[in-house]
């Protein structure tokens, strides 16, 4: 069971040598050297922590390079280390590089549907809206992305979608349908399109989220930390508030889905209900 001491998630010494295997192997599996890894455990119970520098080449660089005859990590080793390390943040419920809990009911899911065959301006506009919407960590960054993208994915917003006469499947499609996105349609997210004035931590969510289909949770819905009103589903405590369930059409249900949808919904129900009662 999680063990958790002192107001933040600790973990145990015998799931600290769980996490040095896992970092074992993810240091022996990939072509990199980190600049620096903080200190995983010590004697006692301690909080994990996975925070790295890392040196950029470029975006299209796949190849381990050289400079100064320092190996640095591609993108592509980032963005597995960084998978790896959500992965290993969300099971425990803390991420000590920033000091923040993180919902544990929220999870990071892999193989998504991934959207590389849009363009450059699609995926553009897609961050300054994520941007905008987000409170600019990973974690929140990752569940408003996540949110875009699961209505692609859910029977009810593709079907409103298309008696409109849009695509349902299209994020874009969903970002730019009218009364959905204000900060779309009040023109908030412009400042992001200029690609400085996007946190890094944006970047990286919105990238792992559009690229190679990483997501953190099934909700389709969001509204403002300030809504208490509408779901407690915050990933983070300053984060959104997250609500709907995605449900697949038919045609695209997995005999997972068919188990997993009903229980999903069920789920978000009762939490809805104690909170109204409470």
């Amino acid at each position: 069971m999680r063990k958790k001491l002192n107001d933040k998630t600790t973990i145990s010494n015998r799931r600290v040598n769980t996490a040095r295997f896992v970092l074992t192997v993810l240091l022996s599996s990939t072509a990199f050297k980190m600049n620096s890894i903080d200190s995983l455990a010590n004697t006692n119970d301690t909080v994990i922590s996975l925070e790295k520098e890392t040196i950029y080449i470029s975006e299209n660089t796949y190849n381990a390079q050289f400079v100064d005859d320092v190996e640095v990590m591609t993108l592509a080793q980032n963005d597995e280390a960084l998978v790896n390390k959500w992965q290993f943040l969300y099971e425990y419920g803390y991420d000590a590089a920033t000091d923040t809990k993180i919902n544990t009911d929220f999870n990071i899911t892999t193989n998504n549907k991934t959207y590389e065959t849009l363009s450059a301006d699609d995926f553009k506009l897609f961050q300054a809206v994520v941007a905008a919407e987000s409170s600019k960590d990973h974690h929140d960054a990752l569940a408003v992305a996540s949110s875009i993208l699961n209505r692609c994915d859910d029977e009810k917003w593709i079907n409103y979608l298309d008696n409109k006469g849009y695509d349902g499947r299209n994020p874009i499609q969903q970002i730019t349908l009218p009364g959905q996105y204000s900060v779309y349609f009040e023109g908030n997210y412009e400042v992001y399109l200029d690609d400085k004035n996007v946190p890094q931590e944006v970047k990286d969510a919105c990238r792992l989220a559009w690229y190679q289909g990483i997501r953190s949770h099934k909700y389709v819905s969001f509204r403002g930390r300030s809504d208490t009103e509408y779901s407690d589903n915050q990933v983070v405590e300053n984060g959104n508030r997250f609500n709907d369930v995605l449900i697949k059409p038919q045609q695209d249900k997995t005999i997972v889905d068919m188990v997993m949808e009903p229980l999903d919904r069920v789920n978000n129900d009762v939490k809805q209900k104690i909170k109204v009662v409470e």
